[in-house]
């Protein structure tokens, strides 16, 4: 009897961890989807005046009677018609005006323009006041709620459904956003006995699934800007050639991280000597690392070469942080074109993600990002108070 072939290996498997890893019988946590307000906010209305129709074969004139007269602004969601059964039949009702933009002489009003229409007053019956929806639905939930008070138009964005009811990651997917974060949480471990703040970040091309940048926070060793979102960002900008800070980093494998070693991650970044280098420094013949000055020509040659075979810093790549990026952090990614953000856990006092504030939302923003809050969460938030705990012992 033949034996069976060995099961293939996931095509998402790298260098660094094991996708098998995290292959638990619990099923990962699904990542929560940080959306915009009006994604989530609490239904409320809003009073109309309307009206029975007696003549349904007016309704179309009287439709365009009111739309002209009476535009709902602001209400463009509603349909301005709705059809109730009464008994075997059903009574036809429109929309007349908003409560809130009444005419002070509301009835010479209407008077008038069904004069102006050459349509029989007697062809509506007595205006009353219903309530609206006041915003256009964006959520299935919201249509329901919506509709039950008028009728209202709604084009479900399937990707956003697909979001609210937590299908948008695979099984797959979940391993890798597990893995990264767990990345993430080991690089931020090796802050909490060197006096650092206990932070790390990993910026990821979700193309090759390989770890572009890694880093933990310097704002307490380093400049009070080095969170460790924003050294992250500036080792990708190491990899093109640029950057604001001279950082003591290097790139290994195609990771840049900084130079100092983290003994939980030498067997997954293969570390070698073979392999080591550094765009800006190589060693000295004394073995100390000297400047590695470049002819201008030949640096913009490279610099050339890198832009194009490169994307504008972060642009489509994914960023894992175990803590909730501040204001200045989101910001950054802003500016940098991330795809998107997976975070640990939040921070109640400077979050920008979610927490205090959502920056990714904001409309006058050039470019957005998705946001996903609460991988290994717990884990996360575990490694920055026991980080304080034992800066207390």
């Amino acid at each position: 009897m033949a034996l069976e072939p060995k099961k293939k290996k996931a095509k998402h498997e790298d260098s660094y961890l094991s996708v098998g890893e995290f292959n638990d019988k619990k099923k990962a946590a699904v990542p929560r989807a940080v959306l915009a307000d009006e994604f989530t906010r609490q239904f409320k209305t809003v009073e109309v005046f309307a009206a029975d129709i007696k003549d349904r074969t007016k309704t179309s004139e009287l439709i365009r009677s009111l739309n002209d007269k009476f535009p709902l602004a602001g209400l463009e969601h509603l349909k301005r018609v709705r059809s109730i059964k009464h008994g075997k039949d059903a009574i036809i009702q429109i929309i007349l005006c908003p409560k809130k933009k009444q005419c002070v002489d509301f009835t010479s009003s209407l008077k008038d323009i069904l004069q102006q229409n050459r349509i029989d007053s007697e062809l509506l019956g007595e205006p009353f006041v219903t309530n609206v929806a006041k915003h256009s639905p964006l959520t299935r939930e919201q249509f329901s709620e919506a509709s039950s008070c008028w009728p209202v138009n709604f084009h479900e964005d399937k990707y956003i459904s697909r979001v609210l009811r937590g299908e948008l990651f695979d099984d797959g997917e979940l391993q890798l956003i597990t893995k990264f974060m767990r990345l993430a949480i080991q690089i931020a471990a090796t802050n909490m006995t060197s006096q650092k703040f206990p932070i790390g970040a990993v910026i990821v091309d979700p193309q090759t699934n390989h770890a572009i940048a890694m880093s933990y926070d310097l704002r307490y060793t380093g400049h009070p800007l080095q969170h460790s979102v924003m050294v992250c960002i500036d080792l990708v900008a190491h990899n093109q050639l640029s950057g604001a800070w001279q950082l003591d980093c290097e790139a290994v494998n195609g990771t840049w991280t900084m130079s100092e070693r983290i003994p939980q991650l030498q067997e997954h970044l293969n570390f070698s000597h073979h392999n080591k280098h550094s765009l800006d420094s190589k060693p000295s013949e004394t073995g100390e690392r000297s400047l590695n000055v470049m002819e201008p020509s030949d640096l913009a040659t490279n610099k050339d070469q890198i832009c194009k075979s490169t994307p504008y810093l972060c642009t489509g790549y994914d960023l894992y942080v175990t803590r909730e990026p501040c204001v200045m952090c989101a910001m950054a990614l802003v500016h940098s074109r991330i795809r998107r953000v997976f975070y640990g856990c939040s921070d109640n006092v400077l979050g920008a993600l979610g927490s205090r504030y959502k920056i990714h939302t904001q409309t006058g923003l050039n470019h957005h990002f998705e946001v996903f809050s609460g991988v290994l969460e717990e884990e996360c938030r575990s490694i920055f108070e026991q980080s304080f705990a034992y800066d207390l012992c």
